[in-house]
């Protein structure tokens, strides 16, 4: 036996009760997967303990990797998920100082330390969440952005040609270069057709920009409609959770006017919420529920039906 406990706490053996940076095996532990390790490692202290166990496979278990404990401090696979599970039931620091010299359990410091450690990203969404609102309260106003937009409206900006400066007015001059008074008359025609050609230009211009927004804008809120209506956002429910926190400050010499100090602080912090509510409570009308003038024990139970979704959420 003495053969079979040191091959499987050697660092040859890769066995699943050491511990490890791991969470998989304490995660998904289970006394089937525990038995296999030690009933294939160890047979013939498994074959002693079941005996005196009468046949208990957990008992026989928490026999053998208390055994193991004691030899190695880290094959404590079993005693992590004790730790945790006494934790659940509200174990206080007295407790796991008794049973922790037996090696049924860790210490209080290391239980808190291997639930920190599980639950180190659990709350991420949160995390990134608040540091988002940060950022965007933080980050200033880019001052270049305006000037570049500003710069490139400039350079983007397009003089169309001038009507008047298309035409060659020395075409049907005489060879002495002069015009004649008909002439003179098609030059100022030409000017007033241009000046109007100018105005018309520029109204078309603010209608067509007018028309141009209002189709953008149309198909931007068409787009972001479709993308809502496609794209469902996976359940992110937060909680609030706080607690009260009482400190009484005992002065070391009684006096009169000296007195018990008794602080009270109350901290609150927000978790993501671990039950998904999606189309619960937003399908449920006010019309859906139940009338009060009808008294008895069945209006009651459909009230409990309707509300205990919120209680127990």
């Amino acid at each position: 036996m003495q053969r079979e406990m040191k091959h499987i706490c050697s660092q040859s053996h890769d066995s699943i009760l050491r511990d490890t940076k791991e969470d998989v095996t304490v995660k998904q532990f289970s006394w089937e997967t525990v038995w296999d390790e030690l009933h294939r490692n160890i047979p013939t202290l498994i074959s002693v303990l079941v005996d005196l166990a009468d046949g208990d496979v957990p008992l026989t278990c928490f026999i053998a990797s208390m055994l193991l404990k004691k030899r190695l401090p880290k094959m404590c696979l079993v005693q992590r998920a004790t730790s945790i599970l006494l934790y659940g039931n509200g174990a206080n620091t007295k407790i796991y100082n008794c049973l922790q010299p037996l090696m049924i359990c860790l210490s209080h410091g290391g239980t808190m330390n291997l639930l920190d450690h599980l639950g180190k990203d659990y709350d991420v969404d949160v995390l990134s969440w608040s540091n988002s609102l940060l950022s965007q309260l933080e980050d200033p106003v880019d001052s270049t952005l305006v000037f570049n937009f500003e710069a490139e409206q400039e350079i983007n900006h397009g003089y169309e040609e001038d009507a008047f400066d298309l035409v060659d007015l020395n075409a049907d001059c005489g060879d002495d270069g002069t015009s004649s008074d008909t002439d003179k008359n098609v030059e100022e025609t030409i000017h007033e057709q241009a000046d109007e050609q100018e105005l018309d230009d520029l109204g078309s211009s603010r209608t067509d920009q007018g028309n141009v927004t209002s189709l953008d804008t149309s198909t931007t809120d068409i787009s972001t409609n479709d993308s809502d209506n496609s794209h469902v956002l996976p359940w992110k429910g937060f909680k609030l959770v706080g607690d009260n926190v009482d400190k009484n400050i005992h002065p070391s010499f009684d006096r009169i006017y000296l007195h018990t100090l008794s602080l009270h602080y109350y901290h609150c912090f927000a978790v993501l919420n671990r039950i998904d509510l999606t189309g619960r409570l937003m399908s449920l009308q006010i019309s859906g529920l139940p009338t009060l003038r009808r008294a008895g024990a069945e209006i009651w139970q459909q009230y409990c039906a309707i509300f205990s979704i919120i209680i127990h959420s």
